[in-house]
């Protein structure tokens, strides 16, 4: 109900729904009119006075007021309109007669959607917000918009297999509520894995205590669908763990430790799946065609490496060497023959004893790949290059890596070396003999020098089209010359040798070499060793000086960077 209020202030009288009932007047000072009207669920409030409708009044003028709106419950202010505007609070001062107008609106109740969720097997999903718990309650209705994020849990002898509908996988379901959705969670029986074995079907496997075997422990092959749980239990083989030909698997928790042979996992034509919170003992893990898969947050006590290999995520992972004295490791990652990997996030440790070629060669290493990511990884203690290239590497990023303690480089290629259309950045090296060192050795390969020969010819030498940005040295551990090395103006110091271990390879021509383009900007080589090295003479359009660039130019040289 609607009340109109009259309320006397500053000595006048305002009539609501009315006139004014002729307050009085200050000798000599002009009265001016002013008019609130007020449409919808709401008032408008100045100090003493609460209109709901329409209320006038007569004021000295000159007089300031302070207006403001308040929207009954369950409504909202529109906004003003006459002598004020906007939807915030309004100080007027009273020049003339003046009307101010409210309006106010009703806020209509959110719209509501339903999530609806089916279960298959023994387990049940909840919600948060709640209102899902199934199989008793499988469907709940929410506001337009809003998240819910489902959470599946198995029952005795069951494991979850993985969402459906609106959500995939098997990790939480989280559900944007755009309309109705349907969500279904499928669980299976969970098969015992007692002792080494085959496995060759779909299913859920658990094992429950430890395992072992002097020959292949687990050997998973031609199926798909794969899911094994180890709760941490030990499986041990030579190797521990063989997949051939699997499509769609998981394995997680397990521990698994080597009992002769070189690999400890032995992984052939493997398809979207993951590994997680897997630790893998002190022998290689090899794979080879891998496609989208994803390892995550696990241990590995000796290296991994891939070929032939697309779409692999490495993330999160902490990888130490078990290798000790001569009988190093060539890595602790290593990647060839593949395209758009990513490795990022990972803690890496070659374990080198500070002298000498021990323990491990490199952090990471791509080899002839395209696409890939190698960022926001931590490598310390490694002989050679905390991230080494071979072969051709294209579209690449490394990019946020900390490299420490490293006997040749922070970053770095030669076998074969060509670099082109990559981008180099916000790389720090600490207590490194050099930022870079890019050179050539060895010649032009032919199609199908690979060990699966599936690879095309080199087409010639690249070092181009490149950014180096942002990228810093810290602390270099000798006083080297340079800082970096990586002499493009003499054809990246390459000497006419050609290896000896692939047939038809041939040494390069002067019309071979594709050298051009290669950005530098805001790096900080710092100024203990000498500015980078790129041969000379000075050739136009090899190195283009981006800015911002911190080195120690020696003087009366033409160099292509303007350093600071």
């Amino acid at each position: 109900m609607r009340v109109s209020v009259c309320v006397v202030v500053a000595a006048v009288v305002i009539s609501c729904g009315g006139t004014s009932g002729g307050g009085s007047q200050d000798a000599g000072i002009p009265m001016v009119a002013v008019t609130i009207t007020v449409a919808g669920p709401g008032s408008v409030k100045v100090p003493g006075i609460d209109c709901r409708s329409s209320c006038r009044t007569t004021l000295p003028q000159g007089t300031s007021l302070h207006i403001e709106a308040a929207p009954d419950p369950g409504a909202r202010f529109s906004g003003w309109s006459g002598a004020c505007s906007g939807v915030g609070a309004c100080d007027v001062v009273v020049a003339q007669d003046v009307t101010v107008s409210a309006a106010f609106a009703a806020i209509s109740p959110p719209q509501r959607v339903t999530l609806s969720v089916t279960v298959s097997g023994s387990g049940h999903v909840t919600s948060a917000p709640a209102g899902i718990a199934c199989p008793a309650n499988c469907s709940a209705a929410f506001d337009v918009g809003s998240g819910v994020q489902l959470t599946a849990t198995a029952d005795s002898s069951f494991a979850f297999a993985g969402w459906s509908g609106a959500c995939a996988g098997q990790g939480t379901c989280a559900v944007t509520m755009t309309a109705d959705q349907t969500v279904g969670a499928s669980f299976a029986v969970t098969s015992v894995i007692t002792s080494c074995r085959p496995i060759t079907a779909p299913g859920t496997y658990a094992v429950t205590g430890q395992i072992s075997s002097s020959d292949t422990c687990l050997d998973i092959h031609d199926t798909h669908g794969v899911t094994i749980d180890c709760g941490g239990q030990t499986v041990g083989g030579s190797p521990a763990l063989v997949m051939t030909n699997v499509d769609g698997f998981s394995i997680k928790n397990c521990h698994f430790v080597p009992t002769a042979s070189f690999y400890l996992a032995n992984l052939l034509h493997v398809s979207n799946g993951t590994f997680q919170h897997d630790t893998f003992g002190s022998a290689p893990v090899n794979v080879v065609h891998a496609a989208d898969v994803r390892i995550d947050q696990n241990t590995f006590n000796a290296s991994y490496w891939q070929s032939y290999s697309h779409r692999v995520v490495l993330s999160s992972n902490t990888l130490v060497s078990s290798a000790r004295g001569s009988a190093f490791a060539g890595a602790m990652i290593g990647s060839t023959f593949g395209s758009d990997n990513q490795f990022v996030g990972n803690v890496m440790d070659g374990k080198w004893a500070g002298s000498g070629q021990t323990e491990t060669d490199d952090g990471v290493v791509i080899g002839d790949e395209s696409g890939d990511v190698v960022s926001g990884n931590t490598i310390s203690n490694v002989f050679d290059c905390g991230i080494e290239t071979t072969g051709v590497i294209a579209n690449a990023t490394i990019s946020n890596n900390n490299i420490t303690r490293t006997g040749f480089c922070g970053i770095g290629g030669w076998y074969w070396n060509s670099l082109k259309a990559s981008t180099i950045s916000g790389n720090v090296a600490t207590g490194v003999p050099r930022l870079f060192h890019f050179f050539r050795i060895f010649g032009l390969r032919p199609a199908r020098f690979d060990s699966l020969h599936e690879m095309p010819a080199d087409a010639a030498v690249y070092f181009n089209d490149n950014v180096f940005d942002g990228n810093r040295l810290v602390n270099p551990s000798t006083q080297a010359t340079s800082s970096s090395i990586i002499r493009v103006y003499d054809q990246l110091d390459y000497s006419g040798s050609v290896s000896s271990v692939i047939p038809g390879e041939r040494a390069p021509g002067s019309s071979d070499f594709i050298l051009s383009n290669n950005i530098f900007r805001n790096n900080d080589f710092g100024h203990t060793l000498l500015a980078p090295d790129f041969g000379a003479p000075v050739v136009p359009g090899l190195v283009i000086d981006g800015g911002g660039n911190i080195c120690n130019v020696s003087g009366g040289v033409p160099y292509p960077l303007a350093c600071q």
